[in-house]
């Protein structure tokens, strides 16, 4: 028992110096940044040389993940000034690589919910004490969980699935993931964040029913939606005059038809793809999209995957995504439909906004790795 404790607390740390630096806001108490950061380097060392290494295997979303990194990092080499950016990024995601692989995934699940919770919960404290802002940068307006309030949304909706997930297999929590979702959706819509409302409202809602008939069925027509509102609504511009697209944009998105302007740094970035569509112009700063498109962000995820490493960079990222789903379609159940519904609603949110890739690969991971819930002891994907 004291050696379960024991390695479950030294997730936990590990988890919160991640999460921590990856997630939060640190810039206003410099000194804690500086330590955050150094800790995960730290820790990434550690975890690289004392489990990677020692007890080396491949899974198979590793080799795709490693040409993945190979790539963008070659690109960034060539066309880019932002190495630093890479490695960071690079540890990262191979530290949430490693806590995922070696760790036990239930005890994850457990660690990260108790994380983000209480992420969710100092979010809306301090929301509820300075709405206008939590600090100020350079005498810029900011908040805990991002730059503005549009950033809160992706931390808020990764507090909500990983409870949920772990209660689906656990049925314990309920009454934590019944306040983090009430919390979660009522502070993004009183910021204001239509973007992440929709999003976090769409994944409570399936949330009641994921356990019933017809729920992989509703799962593939929301994804083929979210397809189509990409690459029809938004990558082709066309005119839209169809009545319910118009309803939808304008009452449920709260945008108007140019998305709040976002059409327009979204064609001028197809524009600057064509200009380097195979392989993209690696890891750029957010100053390098304000000097292009005027916005620190292109706005769109796949839009920003083009740009970073173009089609065989958004190639080689579809691979690692369907590797990971049909992984954790290896044991079907509510809580992996219920989890790829939440995946999707993200994917929706990324359609109007740019997030970071933790994100990303850690619904990518929670997919790919959650088969060991249903393993015998001892076995590991």
């Amino acid at each position: 028992m004291w050696i379960v404790a024991k390695k479950q607390i030294i997730l936990f740390v590990i988890l919160f110096i991640l999460f921590t630096q990856t997630m939060l806001v640190l810039d206003f108490i410099p000194i804690l940044d500086v330590l955050f950061s150094g800790l995960r380097i730290l820790v990434f060392f550690v975890l690289f040389f004392c489990l990677y290494l020692r007890h080396f295997y491949f899974t198979k979303i590793e080799y795709y993940l490693l040409l993945y990194a190979i790539f963008l990092g070659g690109v960034s080499l060539l066309y880019s000034d932002q190495k630093t950016m890479f490695f960071f990024q690079f540890i990262n995601i191979t530290t949430l690589l490693i806590i995922f692989k070696f760790f036990d995934f239930r005890d994850i699940l457990v660690c990260a919910t108790i994380i983000l919770s209480f992420f969710v919960y100092l979010n809306f404290l301090l929301t509820l004490m300075s709405p206008s802002a939590h600090f100020y940068i350079d005498g810029k307006a900011a908040f805990i969980l991002g730059r503005n309030y549009n950033s809160m949304g992706p931390v808020l909706l990764a507090a909500i699935i990983t409870n949920a997930f772990y209660f689906y297999n656990t049925r314990r929590m309920l009454w934590n993931l019944v306040m983090i979702s009430i919390i979660s959706f009522f502070t993004v819509q009183f910021m204001g964040s239509m973007t992440s409302t929709v999003g976090i409202g769409l994944t409570v809602f399936f949330m009641f029913f994921s356990v019933v008939k017809g729920a992989r069925l509703s799962l593939s027509l929301f994804l083929v939606f979210i397809l189509f509102f990409n690459f029809i609504l938004l990558y082709l511009q066309m005119e839209i005059d169809n009545n319910y697209a118009v309803w939808f944009v304008e009452d449920i998105l709260g945008k108007d038809m140019t998305f709040t302007d976002r059409a327009r740094v979204w064609f001028e970035a197809v524009n600057l793809i064509l200009d380097s569509p195979v392989v993209g112009y690696g890891i750029q700063s957010p100053e390098w999209f304000d000097y292009h498109f005027n916005v620190l962000s292109a706005h769109n995820f796949i839009l920003t995957m083009l740009l970073k490493g173009g089609f065989i960079l958004l190639g080689l990222f579809i691979a690692i995504m369907v590797v990971s789903v049909k992984k954790a379609n290896e044991n079907i159940n509510s809580g992996v439909t219920f989890l790829q519904f939440g995946c999707c609603s993200f994917l929706l949110m990324m359609t109007m906004e740019s997030y970071s890739m933790m994100f990303v690969f850690y619904y990518l991971f929670l997919n790919y790795f959650s088969v060991n819930l249903y393993l015998e002891d001892g076995e590991h994907v």
